[in-house]
C-alpha cells in the first residue's frame, strides 16, 4: 500500500507534464519487471502461487502505467485533456 500511495504524486505529475521525466531508466525498470515475472515462472516450474506472484505482477503494472504516462505524448495519446494555462 505504502508503494502504491508514493507512486500516485508521480504520475499525478506525468499526467500534467509528461516530458519533465526521463523514459530511459523507466524502461529499464519495466524491462527488469518483465524479467523478474518471468523468473518466477521458470524457478517455480510453472505452477505460481500468487503469494509470491503478487509483488512482481504489481511492480510491472505500476511501472509499466508510469512508462506508459511518460510515453502517451509520443505516442500521440491524451492530447488537449488538461486545459492550456493549468497545471
Amino acid at each position: 500500500a505504502a508503494d502504491f500511495m508514493g507512486a500516485i504524486p508521480t504520475m499525478t505529475k506525468l499526467w500534467r507534464r509528461p516530458g519533465e521525466e526521463a523514459w530511459l531508466p523507466w524502461t529499464v525498470t519495466v524491462a527488469s519487471n518483465v524479467l523478474n515475472v518471468f523468473a518466477l515462472d521458470f524457478l517455480a516450474l510453472g505452477e505460481w502461487e500468487f503469494s509470491v506472484a503478487s509483488f512482481p505482477l504489481y511492480m510491472l503494472t505500476m511501472n509499466g502505467a508510469i512508462l506508459f504516462l511518460i510515453l502517451r505524448p509520443k505516442l500521440g495519446l491524451f492530447h488537449g485533456i488538461v486545459p492550456e494555462g493549468r497545471t
